[in-house]
């Protein structure tokens, strides 16, 4: 059984995506999957914060999940009001939309080690539907050995995962070069 031209170019455009997905896929996380979350009850509803991290550091950034969740009715929000404090100051606060695909989702790089606050009031075409402030505290973030981090380790692999994928590509441009001769 042969294979004609177009099917290798199918299948190799289908290990390419397989290839970036594997590798790029192992090297990002999610926010909320198996990992740590802060959770409050506030009557019947509750709030749960999810966070990509086991430990607040300086030298990572950290995803937050936003969801809320009722046991009587389900709870819409269209978005969040984030706020961080440290000491009295507000060092960061915005408003997270809540996607229809991938929810509430924000990003966020803690600027110093402390004691912080995260407040979070839900909303629904703004009005308030519930709110919630959680103590967190942030260490100093270490180097580690050898200047690598994980930034380092997520762009090799993307690296990584692009330089594979490209491989079926060049083998299909190959295959043409000698068709033509």
């Amino acid at each position: 059984m042969s294979v004609s031209k177009k099917q290798s170019q199918y299948i190799a455009i289908a290990l390419a995506v397989i290839i970036a997905v594997l590798f790029v896929g192992s090297a990002t996380t999610s926010a909320h999957g198996s990992e740590e979350s802060f959770e409050k009850q506030v009557g019947n509803t509750l709030i749960d914060v999810g966070y990509s991290t086991a430990n607040f550091t300086t030298d990572a950034s950290v995803v937050f999940n936003f969801d809320v969740k009722s046991e009587e009715e389900e709870v819409f929000f269209t978005d969040v009001w984030v706020r961080i404090v440290k000491d009295t100051s507000t060092v960061f606060a915005t408003g997270v939309h809540n996607a229809r695909l991938g929810g509430a989702l924000m990003t966020y790089k803690f600027p110093g080690a402390g004691q912080y606050e995260l407040s979070v009031r839900y909303q629904n075409d703004g009005k308030n539907v519930v709110e919630a402030t959680f103590p967190l505290v942030v260490e100093q973030g270490e180097v580690e050995q050898g200047g690598r981090g994980k930034i380092t380790y997520i762009v090799l692999g993307f690296l990584g995962g692009l330089v594979l994928s490209s491989v079926p590509f060049m083998l299909m441009r190959r295959n043409r070069r000698k068709d033509r001769s």
